[in-house]
Order: C-alpha cells, then structure tokens, then sequence
C-alpha cells in the first residue's frame, strides 16, 4: 500500500519510485493472496490519476476499442477476437471520481471498421512509453455490461455511440 500512497501523493510513477527508494515501481499482485482495502479518497486519486489522464502525467488522448468475443484473462494478455470500433478519448471524457468510480462523462461516438456483436473493451492510453490497459464487458443498451453501446450489433460503416462505461476500484 506504500506504493498506491506515494503514486497517489506524487502523482508520477517515477517521483514515487525515488520516494519509496527503490529503482523500478513493479507492484506485483499476482503473488497477492489477501484482500486489500483502500479509502475513498485514495481509489479517487488512483482514478483522477489514470481514467482522467492527468495532463500533467499523461499526454495524448487514449483510445477505447470495442471487440467481439470474450476477454482475455486479463488485461497483459493479447487482445482478441475482431476490432469492431474505436473511440478516441481525452481528460475530458472521464468525470472527476468520486466515491471510487469515474464514468464517461459525454457520448463518444465512431464509425464501424467492421462488422459482429461486441463483446468487451479496451481503454488503453500510453505515457513515458508505457502503454496502459483497462478491460471489460462490452454490449448493447440494458445490457449491464461495462461498456454501453447504443446498439447490440455492429455493422461496417455505421456510426455507433459509446454511451456509458464507468470506471470503479
């Protein structure tokens, strides 16, 4: 929990790094086997720091890409399945967090580059050469997926709008 803490704090990867004197900033939790437990306000500064893309942090836009079939296992795997769309966000995309989550905060909208039913998402953004991935369900409208479409099918051509996503720790 250091680590969040310091991230949080300084709000830069490798400033928290040298505050927690150490040379690479690697939590590994995979070897985890308890439960973690944060406060509000730290999982709101974990999201103000990532979802929103702090300017000061990140530079650029990220993407959310919409793919048919099922996730992989985790977001470190290859994605898979057929890239159906792809919406470019910015700071702005996100509201400000706030009891632990942060939802898109305004439609986004694209054109289909291919045709099939979504199935997840991938919001990915890169800085200082690191690239950054958040994965979830993908589907249609009422269906209680991470990520809402206004459609339950895709088709090349057409353009769709993203029309919920909410991010949560």
């Amino acid at each position: 929990l250091t680590y969040f803490i310091a991230l949080a704090r300084e709000q830069h990867f490798a400033r928290a790094a040298e505050a927690c004197n150490i040379t690479d900033f690697v939590i590994a939790l995979a070897e985890f086997t308890g439960t973690v437990s944060t406060n509000t306000l730290l999982r709101n500064r974990i999201l103000a720091y990532f979802v929103r893309q702090n300017t000061a942090v990140f530079s650029g836009a990220g993407t959310i890409t919409v793919y048919t079939g099922v996730a992989p296992a985790n977001a470190e795997a290859a994605a898979t399945g057929t890239s159906l769309l792809t919406y470019t966000t910015a700071t702005t995309s996100w509201s400000a967090a706030a009891a632990g989550s942060s939802a898109l905060a305004a439609s986004l909208s694209a054109t289909a580059h291919a045709s099939g039913t979504p199935g997840y998402a991938r919001f990915t953004w890169t800085s200082g050469g690191q690239t950054y991935v958040i994965q979830g369900t993908c589907g249609g409208p009422a269906s209680g997926k991470d990520f809402i479409l206004d459609s339950a099918t895709v088709t090349s051509g057409v353009a769709y709008n993203l029309t919920a996503a909410t991010m949560a720790l």
